[in-house]
């Protein structure tokens, strides 16, 4: 049951069964029963301050997950911890739904520049979560301070053009950033080769008519 909470058909690969007792139970890449707190983990802080007491984490990378895996993202993981309650609705532990990046932020993984643009996901702090052991550039320093748009759009900073996609699910938010010049580009190649084009032509016409 543990391994199929996302969904039947996309396993997570691990979930996390954290127990008031002080136990926690593992299912799927590693298969464990042992003894640790809730409050010891990384991710406490954040899912305790939320209204709802969940959230989505980004774990860094997991040498013991990791092992069982080769492509880099593959080793780097995402985790969504929502608090359990029991039939009373009292709060009865925690559930940890742990998938690596490779799975959850593919399209970001794999995405080809077409102009030069660069995509970046930070959390509610700010702090970058891909890519993986990179710094935001400077023109985005509001992020980095935790200044986090609360709805979609575009703003120019620093001669960018930044376009801001807040999630509705998690803290997370995708930023999409192109430079005015890489954008423009296109259109001053394209000028520029009508322009080598029309010089042509026009020295062609004078030297027939001579």
């Amino acid at each position: 049951f543990l391994s199929v909470l996302i969904t039947p058909n996309d396993k997570s690969d691990q979930v996390n069964l954290y127990l008031p007792n002080g136990e926690i139970i593992g299912t799927g890449r590693i298969n464990s029963a042992r003894f640790g707190n809730a409050k010891d983990q990384q991710w406490y802080g954040q899912v305790i301050d939320r209204p709802y007491h969940n959230a989505f984490v980004y774990m860094g990378e997991d040498d013991a997950m990791g092992k069982y895996s080769t492509g880099f993202y593959s080793k780097h993981f995402i985790s969504y911890v929502m608090q359990r309650f029991d039939s009373l609705n009292l709060a009865n532990g925690y559930i940890e739904i742990k998938r690596s990046m490779e799975s959850v932020l593919a399209a970001a993984i794999h995405y080809n520049s077409v102009y030069g643009e660069e995509v970046y996901i930070v959390d509610g702090s700010g702090t970058l979560v891909f890519p993986v052991e990179s710094e935001l550039p400077e023109h985005l320093t509001e992020l980095a301070a935790g200044e986090i748009p609360e709805t979609v759009g575009l703003h120019v900073e620093d001669g960018h053009y930044v376009f801001y996609a807040p999630s509705e699910y998690s803290d997370f938010c995708t930023v999409l950033s192109i430079s005015r010049w890489d954008l423009m580009s296109p259109v001053f190649d394209y000028m520029g080769n009508i322009a080598i084009i029309a010089i042509i032509t026009l020295a062609l016409a004078v030297v027939i008519s001579y």
